[in-house]
């Protein structure tokens, strides 16, 4: 019999004692009520988020959003100055993994360096992106390094080809 008739076939289910059958469907509906719960505290927040966002202008939204996953907007900004749409990058993490304990930061600026194309291996890279790190351990010769200013660790560098 196909796994999804099982659901469907009164012989499985009348199988259990009913001891487990009441058991089964309080799980199921404390399951239930666990999501209409949690439904009904995020809609709002959700619409609320919607409304702050609706009125900032496409540069305030970014910077507002790169400070909710702890990204200093000047940062970003620098990295999308200093790279082009044709590079492709090497995004070096911080040495300090306290700087971005989930990866929020990085995977923010990552996707916000669209078009340029992330690689995986430094030698493919066109540019390093160093977040919180220094592209000269990577043992790389550069063309330039561009450094944000009052911000060390934040970099550019272009790779000499």
């Amino acid at each position: 019999m196909p796994r999804a008739d099982l659901w469907h076939d009164p012989a499985v289910l009348g199988s259990l004692p009913w001891p487990r059958r009441v058991v089964a469907l309080a799980f199921s509906g404390a399951a239930l009520a666990s999501l209409v719960v949690a439904l009904q505290s995020l809609l709002p927040s959700l619409g609320r988020l919607q409304d702050r966002y609706e009125s900032l202008s496409p540069a305030a939204a970014e910077a507002t959003a790169a400070r909710h996953v702890s990204l200093d907007d000047r940062a970003l900004v620098f990295f999308r100055t200093n790279v082009r749409d044709a590079d492709r990058f090497f995004f070096q993490r911080p040495d300090d993994p306290a700087l971005d304990p989930l990866n929020a930061a990085t995977g923010y600026a990552q996707y916000r360096l669209v078009p340029a194309r992330l690689v995986t291996d430094p030698a493919n890279a066109t540019v390093v992106v160093s977040y919180g790190a220094d592209p000269v351990r990577l043992g790389l010769v550069y063309s330039s390094i561009v450094r944000l200013p009052g911000r060390p660790g934040f970099s550019v560098a272009r790779v000499r080809r």
